[in-house]
């Protein structure tokens, strides 16, 4: 079967969206320092950002889903 040859590379792809790359880093949207702990499932490209940040960004797409690692996981905020 062709589909099974792909599990792997699709379970990676999936589980590499469950833990950010580097955990509780500085904030890359801006210069304050804060960590980038918060994250949105709805966005094109849910790069870890700090808090302030994650308020800007979505203050016009108050439905997004907002995430916030934990340390272990992303729980829903």
């Amino acid at each position: 079967m062709q589909y099974v040859d792909r599990v792997e590379g699709l379970l990676e792809a999936l589980l590499s969206r469950e833990a950010p790359a580097e955990v509780a880093g500085p904030c890359q949207h801006c210069d304050s320092g804060d960590l980038a702990v918060w994250r949105c499932k709805d966005c094109a490209l849910p790069t870890p950002m700090c808090r302030h940040c994650t308020r800007s960004y979505h203050g016009s797409n108050p439905f997004h889903r907002i995430e916030c690692w934990t340390g272990c996981y992303f729980r829903p905020a």
